[in-house]
């Protein structure tokens, strides 16, 4: 487990919405100022395909990382589209 994919599994444990890759390597930067966003890239890459993140694909717009592996569900502003995590019951 390299620091970069820890501060990634780190930031998307605290979130409560489901952010972009830039959004992840943004808070990243601010623990980790030397990383890039091909790392972030690579490391949700290799979460996704390990199946310690969810990747939500939103065609065009791209796709947003959930890092809550537990049950939930999902919902999605009408207004901008942008999805958040509500806990189920």
């Amino acid at each position: 487990m390299t620091k970069q994919r820890q501060a990634i599994i780190n930031m998307l444990a605290k979130s409560m919405e489901l952010p972009t890759a830039e959004m992840i390597y943004a808070a990243v930067r601010q623990e980790l100022p030397d990383i890039s966003l091909g790392t972030v890239y690579r490391n949700l890459q290799f979460l996704v395909a390990e199946g310690q993140v969810h990747e939500i694909a939103q065609g065009r717009v791209g796709s947003r990382f959930d890092g809550n592996l537990l049950p939930h569900s999902h919902f999605f502003c009408q207004s901008c589209g942008v999805p958040w995590i509500l806990p189920t019951c």
